[in-house]
């Protein structure tokens, strides 16, 4: 069976809303191709992503902390309905660059008014189950994502082709507000009472010395790619056609939607070992641009890549939710975006100056030497989580 007994009485709108939020990225494969059309080098372009991702670390962390106190899913629909104003008026903008550095500035804050609160809504509804689901959920949840990006491209290539660059922000406007329509209809679990909120608390829940060296490799792996980031301009530099991201885009997502469910024939105790070896594998793929860089190589590396960044993510994900408390899970969500986010954003402008120096072909595959502080930390991790993990211990 695909589908266990009510898991889509409970889970289907979830579900629903990551196929459509997913589905809603038509301008993603297009990006750089959009800001460089408007006349950015490499450097100014990054300019926009560290926008997007100011507004995201600056409200990550805050609109956790409210919808543990107040409610994950207004938060949820506050920000669905922003992000799609906010998407809906960036083409109108494009005669002023500082108007739109603060649309996507806004656009980054509604993402992450809803982002910490939907993962916490949705886990806490699947272990709330008979039987617990949070394994199963993030599978499915991670392919569907793959699934909606792989829609993403196809379509977003027909509208680049029929209504330009401006057609696919008012469609992604348009698939952002339907996201937002499923959970807007569902009543929400039973809320875990949280305590007054401490600072002191939540800080000495993220500073355990296994926890916070397993966070701390994670990140190093993000920075592999500055979290899918470099890839953009490394395509461009290495000469695809502007209607060509979306077939690579669409192609890349859909063999990466497999790559979740063999989470499954994974045992919880070797999540770890599957992480390093993920890590290892994804170094060495993308250090081989160094020596040579034909474009049917990049894509091929760039489509495999993909792939074990799905199944990374799908692996991590269930580790770090397993370690959570149940009251504060959006707020420990956000942080853990939160200081993912801040380290690639933060780096964005060197990367883009640095490629506008040399090139994109050369940097991308040095930042894979992340890869190399990555594979001790989780190796650090491994030794002292695994008793946990394969214990199966939850913080309540």
């Amino acid at each position: 069976m695909i589908f266990h007994e009510d898991e889509l009485k409970h889970l289907g709108a979830y579900y629903l809303f990551t196929l459509f939020s997913s589905a809603s990225m038509l301008i993603l494969p297009f990006l750089f191709p959009y800001l460089t059309s408007l006349g950015n080098d490499y450097f100014h372009a990054s300019l926009y992503l560290i926008s997007f991702g100011l507004g995201l670390v600056i409200f990550q962390l805050p609109t956790g902390i409210l919808a543990d106190l107040y409610g994950r899913k207004k938060l949820i629909i506050i920000g669905t309905l922003l992000a799609s104003l906010t998407a809906a008026s960036i083409p109108l903008a494009e005669s002023s660059r500082i108007l739109q550095l603060v649309l996507f500035f806004l656009l980054g804050m509604s993402a992450a008014a809803y982002s910490g609160a939907e993962e916490a809504l949705a886990v806490q509804t699947a272990r709330g189950l008979k039987q617990n689901l949070q394994r199963e959920y993030l599978i499915k949840r991670n392919s569907l994502t793959l699934i909606g990006l792989l829609i993403s491209p196809l379509l977003g290539t027909l509208i680049y082709v029929t209504l330009g660059y401006a057609g696919l922000w008012w469609a992604m406007s348009l698939l952002i507000l339907f996201a937002g329509v499923p959970l807007s209809r569902i009543p929400c679990p039973e809320r875990v009472k949280t305590p007054p909120l401490s600072r002191s608390q939540l800080f000495q829940f993220l500073s355990q010395k296994p926890l916070l060296i397993l966070l701390i490799a994670l990140l190093f792996t993000n920075l592999i790619t500055l979290r899918d980031a470099s890839w953009q301009p490394t395509l461009l530099a290495g000469g695809l056609a502007t209607a060509g991201f979306g077939i690579a885009y669409a192609f890349r997502n859909a063999l990466s939607a497999i790559m979740p469910f063999l989470a499954r024939l994974i045992p919880e105790e070797k999540d770890l070992t599957m992480l390093r070896t993920i890590t290892l594998t994804r170094m060495l793929l993308i250090l081989s641009l160094l020596a040579y860089h034909p474009l049917i190589l990049i894509i091929t590396i760039f489509i495999l890549d993909s792939m074990l960044i799905s199944l990374q993510d799908t692996i991590s994900q269930h580790v770090l939710h397993t370690l959570m408390p149940e009251a504060w899970r959006a707020t420990v969500s956000s942080s853990i975006l939160l200081a993912g986010q801040a380290v690639g954003f933060i780096l964005m402008p060197l990367y883009g100056l640095l490629s506008d120096l040399s090139s994109p072909l050369l940097i991308t595959p040095l930042l894979a030497l992340n890869g190399i502080p990555a594979l001790i930390l989780l190796t650090l991790a491994e030794r002292k989580l695994q008793k946990t993990l394969a214990r199966g211990v939850h913080d309540s």
